[in-house]
């Protein structure tokens, strides 16, 4: 969420509160400034840190898939001669694994 799109939102929960505070109570004071402040700055926090969360979840995710190397060719002709399916591996890490799980056959 863009820095735009968070205070649109703080904007619209403010005016929500404000319009549920006047319906509740039509004949009381306008709605204590400082309170609404403490709920939005909660608020606020709440939505950064799920936004903050969600991004370094979708770094991870990112970082994971350019982790993931395809296999040598040298590793596919190994696991070939060894006997085993050249197309079963999909990854480097993979590979190795499977030439030492063939080597130990």
């Amino acid at each position: 969420m863009d820095r735009k799109a968070l205070v649109e939102t703080l904007f619209d929960l403010w005016q929500m509160c404000e319009d549920e505070y006047k319906r509740r109570f039509p004949n009381e004071l306008p709605i204590n400034v400082d309170v609404v402040r403490a709920v939005f700055e909660r608020a606020d926090h709440h939505i950064i840190a799920s936004e903050i969360r969600r991004e370094r979840q979708g770094v991870r995710a990112d970082r994971e898939k350019e982790d993931v190397e395809p296999p040598t060719e040298k590793q596919l002709d190994y696991i070939e001669f060894l006997g085993g399916d050249r197309r079963k591996p999909r990854s480097k890490e993979e590979a190795s694994e499977y030439i030492e799980e063939l080597r130990r056959r």
